[in-house]
């Protein structure tokens, strides 16, 4: 709490506000990139590398996707099975067993 706060009693939001906002204009915001020193690791020299990408790297890629979207909807497709059954099962004594039905639907 600052001497402001204490003299003044509370201040209003747009007061606090518009306080924070004028110092932080008035601070020089910079940023700061850490970095190697010029060793040859980083640090700023002007040699770029190379991406190279095989063919099998891609496909590799390709089937590794595939694979979890045939995951997902295997377990989807289980997960919302066991949704409905918990909805028929509660929707006469709870008022989430419809919600849970309708979820299921969707």
């Amino acid at each position: 709490m600052s001497d402001r706060d204490i003299t003044r009693g509370s201040v209003s939001f747009d007061d606090e506000w518009a306080g924070i906002r004028t110092a932080t204009n008035d601070q020089q915001t910079a940023m700061r990139l850490n970095q190697l020193d010029g060793g040859g690791g980083g640090g700023g020299s002007q040699q770029f590398g190379t991406l190279k990408v095989e063919q099998t790297d891609l496909a590799a890629i390709g089937d590794a996707a595939f694979k979890l979207r045939q995951r997902l909807g295997t377990d989807g497709d289980q997960a919302k099975a066991s949704t409905q059954e918990a909805g028929m099962a509660m929707k006469l004594d709870f008022a989430l067993g419809p919600a849970l039905a309708t979820m299921a639907e969707k």
